[in-house]
């Protein structure tokens, strides 16, 4: 299979007397970033008599999990000037809004961008497994040096759910005089919406229409769609609409194709989601393979 989690799987069923029938269960563990897709796999069977089945090609369709979604918003203790080596307090609280439950590993952090001159004493949180409408805050605490002259300092805000392989990044700028946030602080933040028409799972041709919908509660800035690694549509919104079609044709390789339709808003905070679409046709099928229709699936 060209699926990591399907090739080299073996089923060990021993000896067969004439009429007897043996099952043997080989566990599969699918990582969590799955997207639901129709895997293909050649099944294939050795024995010491050469009376062995015809090879089979079969398709193992997958359902991905339910994932979740973010908002967040964050707020700054004190006001006015950033004073060196006076510890500030930025609080970030996150809430799950989408469909499925976070990894337990979940975190949010804090990443510096203005250099040696401010320091971030605590940039790391656990925010854990959190469900559908919970949430949870996290404190982070850094200072300027004598040394800080810059006008803003400047910072990224990340959620990452390491094991959907996602996350959401927000960059905050704090004006050094007012202390004011730029995206300002006191309201929340959502990341995009991506709405897809129906798509095939698996297709013979080499080229394949995807339409759909991306939308915010405030405007959308652009959106982008990627096939592999290859950018294959880059569209603004001159308008600033909160609601903009997609509608792009996608290149397609034999076997597997990985897309990731992305769409940032006004902020430029980024929504994603990723999709895979099987190509059957342009490989070389082997001498005597049969094809069979879908097996029972795994639903992760």
């Amino acid at each position: 299979s060209d699926s990591p989690f399907l090739v080299n799987q073996e089923f060990v069923y021993g000896k067969l007397m004439p009429g007897e029938t043996k099952s043997w269960q080989t566990p599969v563990k699918m990582p969590d970033a799955l997207p639901t897709e129709e895997l293909s796999m050649e099944v294939k069977f050795e024995d010491e008599n050469s009376s062995i089945p015809v090879a089979i090609n079969a398709v193992v369709p997958v359902k991905a999990k339910d994932a979740p979604r973010f908002a967040f918003g964050y707020r700054l203790s004190g006001r006015g000037a950033l004073k060196p080596q006076t510890p500030l307090h930025l609080t970030f609280d996150v809430t799950n809004i989408g469909k499925g439950t976070s990894a337990k590993d979940t975190v949010s952090q804090l990443t510096n961008e203005s250099g040696e001159n401010v320091f971030i004493e605590v940039g790391r949180a656990a925010l854990g497994s959190l469900p559908p409408k919970a949430s949870k805050s996290s404190s982070f605490r850094f200072h300027v040096t004598p040394e800080f002259k810059d006008k803003q300092a400047k910072f990224e805000m990340t959620i990452l759910d390491s094991m959907r392989i996602d996350s959401v990044n927000q960059k905050i700028k704090i004006d050094a005089e007012t202390g004011e946030m730029t995206p300002p602080a006191g309201k929340t933040y959502e990341p995009p919406v991506i709405e897809l028409a129906p798509f095939p799972k698996s297709t013979a041709d080499e080229n394949v229409r995807l339409t759909g919908t991306a939308r915010d509660n405030e405007s959308i800035h652009d959106y982008f769609v990627f096939v592999g690694d290859k950018k294959v549509a880059y569209v603004s919104n001159p308008k600033q609409t909160n609601e903009v079609p997609i509608d792009v044709e996608l290149p397609l390789k034999p076997g597997e194709n990985l897309i990731v339709i992305a769409a940032r808003d006004a902020d430029l905070l980024m929504g994603r989601t990723l999709i895979a679409i099987q190509r059957t046709s342009g490989k070389k099928e082997k001498a005597g393979v049969e094809m069979l229709p879908l097996i029972p699936g795994i639903e992760e």
